[in-house]
Formats: structure tokens, C-alpha cells, sequence
């Protein structure tokens, strides 16, 4: 038997192509190495330039207690005059503005809140806008309306008990307001009572729906099942859960409803901007053909708002219902205030958003959303 010996230059030309396979293994597992350490290093600058930010943002929100117990001490009406309604910058660097870094070299705009803003140059810092709650419509006052479950006091001085009358005096106003701005969104009389008593019914403690509600009974038969909160309202966001709402809905209405931690509906004239006018239109009882003239009216306010309220129902006219029930839901002052804060910081940005309710003198962080604005 032979056996054929293979030459030294085959065997030269299978170690190069074994040498050549593990060169291009160690190229490719270092490539992948190399990238996948570029991205967790990008990942980590990201986490840390964003956390920045956020401290940023942090800082914007201790700021606000301090300026709105400048801006409204001794003072009797609540008005977008004064300072706390001015949207704040506050850099770093004195002469700069806030802002992220352009796009390219040539961009010398960006946006905050989706206004475009010009800047002098990119910096690190803070920029915070204050928002009145009492300019819309506190979702919560509707637990005091009649057939809601809400606690009676035994007090026997009685002031427990006047407080729930009002209460339950706002929680009708409520309603009728609630009903009236539905209503005006094109929404029809039916569909909107559905929603205003199925909104009662998600607030209240009890699980007897009222005439055209709904409680867990309803709710747990939906194709993704849940139940009825039973107790006020955190957010305006559980609206979009009620019976009878829908998206497109919602986003038409979002602007004029919040969620307050009290029963209480009260609706400050002098904050009121365009965007609030349905909400308005709808306490006045007035259907949306005479926004002109309500229009008109809020164009004319006095720089430091009305005194009283008797002032705005004057320059209402004789068009305006100037009743018990009305002039009861309007006020002059507020006590609740949102701000929206963005934290900017080397290409990074943190936006958080804030609730404050104010008594006297005394301003008190109540509660905080970290994430993105309306």
C-alpha cells in the first residue's frame, strides 16, 4: 500500500487560510466590542447628562414657592400682571438663555413647549412657566353634587356643615358647567349627561350608579376589564377612562379640566386666556356663537385684573348671568398652581411638572410629575 505524502506548500497554504479565519474572528469580535463599549459609553453620558438636567429642573421648582410668595403677598386678586406669570429663565451663566444645542451651526432657534425662542448661546440652566389651576374646571367638585357620597360632620358649631352646603352648592355648578362645556364641544345633550354622571359616579364611594352612570359593573364587562376608582380624582387623566369619553374628545376638553385635591369649583377671571374662553362661555351659560363678545371683554381686562367680581359681570353686561349660581363659581384670587420646568444641560433636557397650593402666605409642593408637558 502507498500513501501519498502531501507537499509542503499545501500544507503552508492551510495554515495562511487558518491564520486568515482567526484573524478575521478577533477583527470581528473586537469590532463588536469596540462598538458595543462606544454605545454603553454613550448610554452612561446620556443617563448622566440627563440626570443634570433633571437636577436643573429640580432646582427651577424650589425656586417657584419663593417667587410666588414675592409676587402675591398682601395681595387681594390673583392677575397675569404680576411676576409669577412671566416665564423664567434661569442660567448658569449671566447673558445666556436657555436652550439646547442647535442642529446644525447655522439654527438659532428651538422650541420650548413648542414655541420657538431665540437664544445667545448655548448653556446650562433652567426654564420655568407658571400656570393658574383655578382657570379650569376642577373635576372633583363633582363628588359634592347631590346623590354623591361625601362625608357630613357632627360639628356642632355648624361650620363643618356649612362647608359641605358649599361644597355641594359647587358640585351643582359643576355639573351644569361640565354638561354646558360638552355641549359646546358639539357633544349632544344625552352623550354629555353620560359623561358628567358617570364622572360622578368614578369619584364617588358607593357602587349605585346614578341614571345614565356607570360603576364597576359596567367596567369590569369591557373587552380589557378594569374597575371604578371610588375616590377623587389624582389626575384629569382618569377622564379618558369614563364612560361615554373618547380620545378626540378628550383632547378637545383637556385644556379646561384639572383635578384639584378639594371639592371645590371656582374659576379666576383675571388668568383666564384664550384658551380657556369654552370653559368661560360654558359657566356664563353662553353657547360658543358669542366667544366674540367674550373675547372682547377678556381683551379689555385692566393690567392688574378686576377687583371683584361684580367688575367682570359688569363688563359682561346685560348678556351675562349674574345669578347666585354664577358669580358663586367665578373669584378674582387662586390658590393652586402648576408649573412646567425644563432642565437643560449639554445637549440634554428634563421637564417636570409641579403642583403647588397656596394658603396665606404659606406656598406647599403637593405633587410632581417627571416627563413631558401636555
Amino acid at each position: 500500500m502507498r500513501y501519498q505524502q502531501r507537499s509542503p506548500q499545501k500544507q503552508k497554504g492551510v495554515a495562511l487560510l487558518v491564520v486568515m479565519l482567526l484573524l478575521a474572528v478577533m477583527v470581528v469580535v473586537a469590532t463588536g466590542l469596540n462598538e458595543r463599549f462606544r454605545m454603553d459609553l454613550q448610554r452612561t453620558s446620556n443617563l448622566v447628562f440627563y440626570e443634570q438636567a433633571k437636577q436643573y429642573a429640580l432646582g427651577g421648582e424650589a425656586y417657584v414657592p419663593l417667587l410666588l410668595k414675592k409676587s402675591l403677598k398682601d395681595k387681594k386678586t390673583v392677575n397675569l400682571g404680576q411676576d409669577w406669570a412671566q416665564e423664567l429663565d434661569m442660567p448658569d451663566n449671566p447673558g445666556a438663555e436657555v436652550g439646547l444645542p442647535p442642529a446644525h451651526p447655522d439654527q438659532d432657534k428651538d422650541e420650548f413647549d413648542g414655541k420657538p425662542y431665540k437664544r445667545k448661546k448655548i448653556m446650562r440652566g433652567a426654564r420655568t412657566q407658571i400656570i393658574d389651576l383655578s382657570n379650569c374646571l376642577n373635576l372633583n367638585a363633582l363628588t359634592a353634587a347631590p346623590g354623591a357620597t361625601y362625608q357630613k360632620s357632627d360639628d356642632k358649631d355648624g361650620g363643618k356643615d356649612k362647608e359641605s352646603k358649599d361644597s355641594q352648592n359647587s358640585g351643582v355648578v359643576a355639573r351644569k358647567v361640565f354638561i354646558q362645556l360638552l355641549e359646546n364641544q358639539g357633544v349632544g345633550s344625552t352623550r354629555a349627561k353620560v359623561i358628567a354622571a358617570s364622572t360622578e359616579d368614578w369619584i364617588d364611594s358607593d357602587q349605585i350608579p346614578r341614571t345614565n352612570g356607570a360603576e364597576d359593573e359596567y367596567y369590569s364587562a369591557l373587552a380589557v376589564p378594569y374597575l371604578a376608582g371610588n375616590t377623587q380624582m389624582a389626575d384629569k387623566y382618569e377622564l379618558r377612562a369614563i364612560k361615554g369619553m373618547t380620545a378626540k374628545l378628550y383632547q378637545r376638553i383637556v385644556g379646561q379640566i384639572c383635578a384639584l385635591p378639594e371639592q371645590s369649583f371656582k374659576l379666576n377671571v383675571n388668568t383666564i386666556k384664550k384658551e380657556q374662553f369654552p370653559l368661560l362661555l360654558a359657566v356664563l351659560g353662553w353657547g360658543p356663537d358669542r366667544l366674540k363678545q367674550l373675547a372682547d371683554v377678556i381683551k379689555n381686562r385692566p393690567e392688574d385684573g378686576w377687583k371683584t367680581v361684580q367688575e367682570f359681570l359688569q363688563k359682561v353686561g346685560s348678556g351675562g348671568d349674574s345669578s347666585s349660581e354664577v358669580s358663586s363659581s367665578l373669584d378674582v384670587t387662586s390658590n393652586y398652581f402648576e408649573a412646567r420646568t425644563q432642565g437643560f444641560y449639554s445637549g440634554a433636557s428634563a421637564r417636570i411638572v409641579s403642583f403647588y397650593q397656596r394658603q396665606d402666605d404659606k406656598v406647599t409642593l403637593i405633587g410632581r410629575r417627571i416627563g413631558g408637558f401636555e
